[in-house]
């Protein structure tokens, strides 16, 4: 339709033009020797008026005014014509439009069915490539999509069903795959909640964010720059202008909150939602966002793994404003990186110096809230498995699970057992973990 509307304006204005410069011409004072006397005129009685023979004065037809005159008529009808090759065009866009809006409302249903018969909590396990002692996978694994995982030692076998396992081959972009329906739940106007929990260094920071994220999209990008992707991608599709995408991020270490976007502002234990909301236009700033939170975590070495996290880091996402046929959308994402369950560190202080006394102690300090966090966490979970005891879940205990609070009953969860293999006791504890949420989605 652009097209149309500048060839109509750009023949009109050729017309106009071309007419505005013949009549300046005609207009202008012909040449001293191109004027002409005027003929005598004799009366023929004294009183009788003056008369004249003016058949040779009847005005000639200009040959260039007719021609401007019939262009002009041409335009006039050519423009009638992009004018109502216009107005079909824009009643067809109309009725795309309307297709497109009732397509878009079935496929939100059947979403929705879907969703509801999965269950507003599903359980998903992840087992990191190593050297795989314990584990088997007696339904499928190395490419399958397998549902039940084994844990075996010393010729005793444990079971554990989750909605999905992922096995060691498992890429990034499948376990994007099966969690990216409950990102378009937050797209379309709904809650959905997704975090990972697991030992130290079994690849919970690596399935959400990715190794070494630096703001681009590769391999090993992991499900929350993935989704960013996803968000957008769908704004433009549906052409959902009027959304707006607002992200905050913020860490939970020693029992306090940070927020990670506004100059590591510790937040008032009062007050456990004063953080800021960042708009995000697009995917390259939402990307930056993620990267530079990442960057601010708590990260130590330790006995156990090199870059361990030592705090609970919270993404939120919320997707706000007015959709289709002005229907108000108010989405929200939440992706949670646990911090690692880890045993304490059976090293003493001989023979080691006070740097190295001091940074073991501060890692026991952290140890000791990560753990109580997590150990609180288990028990909101026991107490929602438990379908005939009046108990109420112990949200308020730990600064974790009293921000965990909304996101646990608001929508739908996603909880990602990440286990690494080399370490049994700890792999059997996630897994344990594992069952108890399963159970409460029974409940």
């Amino acid at each position: 339709m652009g097209t149309i509307k500048e060839e109509i304006k750009s023949r009109i204005e050729e017309t106009l033009k071309n007419l505005a410069s013949h009549l300046k011409k005609r207009r202008q004072s012909p040449e001293p020797g191109e004027i002409k006397k005027p003929k005598l005129v004799q009366r023929s009685k004294w009183n009788a008026p003056l008369t004249e023979n003016t058949s040779d004065r009847q005005p000639q037809a200009c040959s260039q005014c007719i021609e401007l005159i019939n262009t002009l008529e041409l335009t006039k009808d050519h423009m009638l014509t992009l004018q109502n090759e216009m107005n079909a065009l824009i009643q067809e866009n109309f009725i795309l439009k309307e297709k497109l809006f009732q397509s878009e409302g079935l496929r939100k249903i059947i979403h929705t069915k879907l969703q509801e018969l999965k269950g507003p909590l599903r359980v998903c396990c992840r087992v990191k490539p190593d050297l795989n002692k314990y584990i088997k996978y007696p339904d499928g694994g190395l490419g399958e999509k397998a549902q039940t995982i084994s844990l075996i030692r010393s010729g005793y076998q444990n079971d554990y069903i989750f909605d999905r396992v992922f096995d060691e081959q498992t890429r990034q972009e499948e376990v994007f795959e099966e969690l990216k329906p409950y990102v378009q739940t937050a797209i379309d106007g709904g809650k959905v909640c997704i975090f990972s929990y697991g030992q130290t260094g079994s690849g919970k920071t690596y399935t959400l964010e990715g190794s070494e994220f630096d703001g681009n999209i590769t391999e090993n990008t992991g499900v929350l720059p993935r989704a960013s992707v996803l968000i957008f991608s769908e704004i433009n599709r549906q052409n959902l202008s009027n959304l707006r995408v607002f992200m905050s991020c913020i860490e939970v270490y020693l029992d306090n909150i940070t927020d990670l976007l506004q100059e590591n502002k510790i937040l008032d234990r009062k007050n456990t939602e004063n953080y800021c909301w960042l708009e995000v236009h697009n995917i390259n700033e939402f990307l930056g966002y993620i990267a530079a939170a990442s960057q601010k975590r708590v990260t130590r070495d330790t006995h156990q793994n090199s870059t361990s996290s030592r705090s609970h880091t919270i993404y939120q996402i919320r997707i706000e404003g007015i959709g289709a046929k002005n229907i108000a959308i108010k989405g929200k994402i939440s992706v949670i990186d646990l911090a690692g369950s880890e045993k304490a560190n059976p090293e003493t202080f001989t023979d080691k110096t006070t740097e190295e006394i001091e940074s073991m102690k501060k890692i026991t300090e952290e140890a000791k809230y990560i753990n109580k966090s997590l150990s609180c966490l288990k028990r909101v979970f026991k107490c929602l498995s438990q379908k005939n005891t009046i108990s109420i879940p112990p949200y308020r205990e730990t600064r974790l699970t009293k921000v965990l609070q909304k996101q646990l009953q608001e929508g739908l969860v996603v909880v990602i057992i990440t286990v690494s293999p080399d370490n049994y006791p700890e792999t059997k504890e996630s897994l344990n973990f594992g069952s108890t949420v399963q159970i409460a989605r029974q409940v």
